[in-house]
């Protein structure tokens, strides 16, 4: 195994049209903390246009270097190829997360609900969405600091992603996930 790591370079060099062989050397460089490779990976996926992972794997570098708008517009093109595609979906949101686009993000897993109401990972993350929608109006302020009036608007936030909670148990109940989202709505 060490041997493995420690020369994929080499065995990168000896196959380096080959992009699951790139992706495994990024994920060797990431664990070893050498970074760099966003300049790799978008000079792959110019290469390699049609390769639906490294279009993710680029919208997601963009999204951990602050770059929520090109994320977002390489997370809304698949979404219009594939309308449910997990990653893209939760890319997306978070792009509108960060951009203090709540309210859009909230309706981007809306419809992602509505389009596929079978899929439980739109409920779930609905109820992702709907739980930080919750703390967000809680503000920087601690728990027991909060009014009456932002108590009930949490409550009502937090209702929501009970109910997403609930439709996906539905679908899918004996799915940890599932129970997992239960017990974070007690948090």
């Amino acid at each position: 195994g060490a041997a493995i790591v420690m020369g994929y370079d080499k065995i990168l060099a000896k196959n380096s049209e080959n992009p699951y062989l790139f992706l495994h050397w990024q994920k060797i460089l990431k664990a070893r903390c050498e970074g760099g490779q966003f300049s790799q990976v978008q000079a792959l996926l110019q290469k390699y246009p049609d390769s639906r992972y490294l279009r993710y794997d680029y919208a997601s570098r963009c999204y951990w270097t602050s770059k929520y708008d090109e994320s977002l517009k390489l997370c809304m093109k698949e979404l219009m190829r594939d309308n449910n595609n997990e990653e893209f979906y939760g890319t997306a949101v978070g792009d509108l997360w960060e951009k203090d686009c709540h309210e859009e993000a909230i309706q981007l897993v809306q419809t992602w609900t509505k389009l596929h109401p079978e899929n439980p990972c739109a409920w779930l993350k609905l109820k992702d969405v709907y739980e930080d929608w919750a703390v967000e109006a809680r503000g920087e302020v601690w728990e027991p600091q909060v009014s009456s009036s932002v108590r009930k608007v949490m409550v009502e936030r937090a209702t929501l992603g009970l109910k997403a909670v609930d439709e996906a148990a539905k679908l899918v109940p004996n799915d940890c996930r599932v129970w997992s989202k239960y017990m974070s709505l007690g948090n």
